[in-house]
């Protein structure tokens, strides 16, 4: 089976135990996003940085217990230092929390976002309203803002009014085909985005040009174009 060019990630997390797992063809990626859950694993993050990978530091929702002021500042002082640093895992999940505790972190993290011009990797279970509202309120400024693991249909088109990406996991492989293809048809080329997510963890999930491939059976178009859709998508992104 012919290589495909052009692969990239908009959402992985490298600093997990037990990563590349089944990522067979993690060292072919043209251009990765790598994302955070909490403040001990962004020293780690930050010496992933290259050419290829872009560090993101992020307290994901589950994690929000920890956000404080020093670890707040923390955050800000890293964001200051290098440019290059994005800023995710963050958002709100009423599946596994309290989304009232979680908004602190969320919106604090959104407000550095937006005033300091970064690209933000978004978590949203069960609370798309409340995410909706919060980027009206303190992301609109962001350069750009990254819907993680995204398959809410219904809300597609008020995400693309804010100016949103939209990045489809190996998840959503578990979905019926034609479930699959709704989203797809729903979702404008130049906002799709594509990751492995947690690589090592997933069912789905074998090597990006393998989830490429499906990807492409199911939106009708060769996996080269989708490919190179999808890097040209990552890179107006984070630049």
């Amino acid at each position: 089976m012919a290589d495909i060019r052009f692969l990239t990630d908009s959402h992985l997390h490298m600093c997990e135990a037990g990563f590349p797992g089944n990522y067979g063809d993690f060292d072919s990626l043209t251009r990765a996003v790598s994302c955070t859950a909490d403040p001990g694993e962004w020293d780690l993050q930050l010496s992933f940085s290259s050419r290829t990978v872009v560090p993101s530091i992020g307290v994901h929702p589950w994690n929000c217990g920890c956000w404080n002021v020093s670890v707040e500042e923390r955050f800000l002082s890293i964001l200051e230092k290098s440019s290059s640093c994005q800023i995710g895992e963050i958002g709100l999940d009423s599946k596994k929390g309290d989304v009232s505790e979680q908004m602190p972190s969320f919106t604090g993290q959104l407000d550095a976002a937006s005033s300091m011009d970064r690209v933000v990797s978004i978590h949203m279970v069960g609370a798309e309203k409340q995410v909706l509202d919060a980027i009206r309120t303190h992301g609109r400024s962001c350069r750009g803002i990254i819907l993680h693991s995204f398959s809410s249909e219904s809300y597609v088109k008020p995400f693309l009014d804010l100016g949103c990406m939209f990045s489809l996991s190996p998840r959503i492989l578990a979905r019926s085909k034609d479930k699959v293809r709704r989203l797809l048809d729903l979702i404008p080329d130049d906002r799709l985005l594509l990751e492995s997510d947690a690589p090592h963890q997933g069912r789905f999930f074998t090597g990006m040009g393998d989830f490429v491939r499906s990807m492409a059976d199911v939106k009708g178009c060769p996996p080269h174009d989708l490919a190179r859709n999808t890097y040209e998508n990552l890179e107006r992104t984070v630049g």
